[in-house]
């Protein structure tokens, strides 16, 4: 299976831009199929997933949107939702 490249997106660093943004963006060849967004409030920094690809098929809303404690999670359980995705493909 081709491997997700990763982009950085507002900031290459693991600092934010100055307007606050940080993203990681997921791309399968062209297609991007994964943005995380690192959000911070309060003293709390979490991240948030979204797959562009569908993870439930008994929903109005098939995509995935998923907060995670840290990037290193947020990537796992993304990959992991991605190769599910391909295998009942490639399976049925």
């Amino acid at each position: 299976m081709e491997k997700i490249r990763w982009e950085p997106r507002y900031s290459s660093t693991n600092t934010s831009d100055k307007q606050g943004r940080w993203a990681r963006l997921g791309f399968f060849g062209e297609l991007l199929i994964i943005w995380i967004n690192r959000i911070s409030s309060n003293g709390i920094t979490m991240y948030q997933a979204n797959t562009y690809f569908p993870v439930n098929e008994y929903s109005d809303c098939p995509t995935d949107h998923s907060l995670y404690k840290t990037y290193a999670e947020a990537e796992y359980f993304s990959l992991k939702k991605w190769e599910d995705f391909v295998n009942k493909i490639n399976h049925g």
